[in-house]
C-alpha cells in the first residue's frame, strides 16, 4: 500500500459517516434547493415569494421526519395544500412537489409507531386518494377534493362487496 493511502481512506470514511449521520438534513437541503430553484426559475410559478416561503416550510419539516413523523408529515402536507391553493399552476406542473409529498408519505409510514401508526393507517389512504384524484385537474378547494376522494373510495368499497 503506498504511503498516505490509509489517510485518504480514513478521510473518505469520515465524510461518508458524516453524511449518513446527517442524512435527514442532507435530503431536506437537497429538496429545499431543488424546490426553490423550481419556484424561482419556472415560468409557470406565480406568487413566487409566498410559494418560496411555503416551500421552505414543506421541505424544512423533512428534517424531523424520523424524530417527529406525525408533526413533520402534517406540516409538509399543510404547506403543500397551501401551495396548491396559492399557486395552482405550479402545483399541477411541479415535479418537486410530487417528490416531497411522496417522500413525506413514505417517511410517515416508515417512522410512525404506536398511535401515530394507527393515525397513518387512516390518514395516508385519504391523502393518496386526494393526490391521485386532484393531480393535473383544474384547481379545486382542498375540502372539495377531499370530499370527491372520499366519495370515490366509498363507491369503490361498494363495488368490492
Amino acid at each position: 500500500m503506498p504511503p498516505g493511502t490509509h489517510w485518504r481512506t480514513v478521510r473518505r470514511m469520515r465524510v461518508l459517516n458524516l453524511v449518513r449521520d446527517n442524512a435527514n438534513l442532507a435530503f431536506a437541503l437537497f429538496c429545499t434547493v431543488a424546490l426553490q430553484l423550481e419556484i424561482w426559475l419556472s415560468s409557470y410559478a406565480t406568487h413566487r415569494l409566498a410559494l418560496s416561503l411555503l416551500g421552505l416550510l414543506a421541505t424544512g419539516a423533512l428534517v424531523f421526519r424520523c424524530t417527529y413523523p406525525l408533526a413533520g408529515f402534517l406540516v409538509t402536507l399543510a404547506s403543500l395544500l397551501t401551495i396548491a391553493e396559492v399557486g395552482s399552476d405550479f402545483d399541477n406542473q411541479s415535479a418537486m412537489v410530487v417528490v416531497v409529498l411522496v417522500f413525506s408519505l413514505y417517511s410517515y409510514g416508515a417512522n410512525a409507531r404506536g398511535r401515530q401508526a394507527w393515525a397513518a393507517a387512516i390518514v395516508m389512504p385519504l391523502v393518496i386518494a386526494q393526490f391521485v384524484t386532484d393531480d393535473g385537474d383544474p384547481p379545486k378547494s382542498a375540502s372539495a377534493a377531499l370530499d370527491d376522494a372520499l366519495a370515490r373510495l366509498a363507491r369503490q368499497a361498494l363495488l368490492v362487496q
